[in-house]
């Protein structure tokens, strides 16, 4: 008996040895074919197209589970043409069919995972993968409406747009973050569907779609912007401020007038900073005013925003120089010298430049 057991005991141990020997051998191999596998696709997504065809027929010819570690590897957001050809990749051989299994999954983990490449899924425009994008985005489970979100490209933030605008009212925050990141990632597709949603939306969703809008800057979106200019909240007076367009007429431009006098002076550091970015010359006067406030902040972004306006911005930090208030006196001479204007100041030829910009500024 004893004998016996010893003879179980060591066939035991040796069984354990060889099974343990072949999964490192079986996880070794995947690893081997994922590493393959994974630079036979990016060759096939850079290279020309007789390469491309032969990197896709060994793709092909990969298991089902080693091409899904790869697509869930490799970014598919390079930009619109390289994102295009790598998915068409993927679709075109067994990874795509293991998406849409597992987007079926009765487990929410399995469904993330389909998620995460969701717009593998709708890449060909098909009605079976956009129903299953649409599934992903209804599911129960918020992870997966998330990660969902969060794989789209440009095209599928077009495609889902409304879908995005009101999941930024969603109860759970990862699933409102995933849909404003999206949202910032969009294009000019956007920008018709958030006019239309920033013209009933309320002042607490707003906040999100005026970032959005600054990320545009598209002119189109100036009348819903300056809606929120009157707000109470400081806040949204400064994300108006910096979703203010650029290429609006100075009579469209009466709010921004009002946050460059706004009584909060973080307010009025935005808009004056957005003062450069919109390229509006006619607003100098106003910033140069600035240069005499009581907040030091605002004193350094209109020295900083007229010291970037070129010629005319030099002139009136100039006349800063001589004017009576010691403060933007001092902050004038500190921008001049970071600009390297101070020994421009004394010849004869810029002075001339300046009087002829001070008779057609009408100072």
């Amino acid at each position: 008996m004893m004998m016996a057991a010893i003879a179980i005991t060591m066939m035991s141990i040796v069984v354990y040895l060889v099974m343990g020997s072949v999964t490192d051998w079986r996880r070794a191999r995947e690893r081997d074919q994922r590493d393959a596998a994974l630079t036979t696709l990016v060759e096939s997504t850079f290279l020309d197209h007789d390469s491309a065809n032969e990197a896709l027929r060994s793709l092909r010819n990969m298991p089902p589970k080693v091409m899904w570690s790869v697509a869930l590897a490799v970014p598919l957001h390079f930009d619109d043409q390289l994102s295009r050809r790598v998915v068409n990749v993927i679709g075109a051989t067994t990874a795509r069919r293991r998406i849409e299994r597992l987007s079926r999954s009765a487990f929410w983990f399995r469904r993330v995972q389909a998620a995460r490449l969701a717009h593998v899924l709708s890449a060909d425009g098909s009605s079976m993968g956009n129903d299953l994008v649409e599934q992903l985005l209804a599911d129960s489970s918020t992870s997966v409406q998330a990660a969902t979100i969060e794989s789209f490209g440009t095209d599928e933030i077009a495609r889902y747009v409304d879908v995005l605008f009101a999941n930024l009212n969603h109860q759970n925050q990862s699933v409102r973050f995933s849909a404003q990141q999206a949202l910032l990632r969009g294009d000019g597709r956007i920008t018709e569907p958030l006019r239309t949603w920033l013209a009933v939306a309320s002042e607490d969703l707003a906040r999100f779609g005026l970032e959005v809008a600054a990320h545009l800057d598209d002119p189109r979106l100036l009348a819903e912007v300056s809606r929120f200019a009157g707000s109470n909240d400081p806040t949204m007076r400064r994300l108006v401020a910096r979703a203010t367009p650029v290429g609006a007429i100075p009579e469209d431009l009466d709010f921004f007038c009002e946050l460059l006098d706004d009584p909060d002076a973080l307010v009025r550091v935005t808009a004056i900073d957005s003062s450069t970015r919109i390229d509006a010359d006619w607003l100098l006067p106003q910033v140069a005013a600035r240069l005499s406030d009581p907040s030091w902040k605002v004193r350094r972004a209109a020295g900083a925003a007229l010291s970037m306006s070129g010629a005319l911005g030099a002139m009136y930090l100039r006349a800063s120089l001589d004017g009576h208030d010691p403060y933007a006196a001092d902050m004038a001479r500190y921008h001049l010298e970071a600009c390297g204007r101070t020994k421009e100041l004394h010849r004869p030829d810029f002075d001339e430049e300046l009087d002829s910009l001070t008779t057609w500024a009408g100072q």
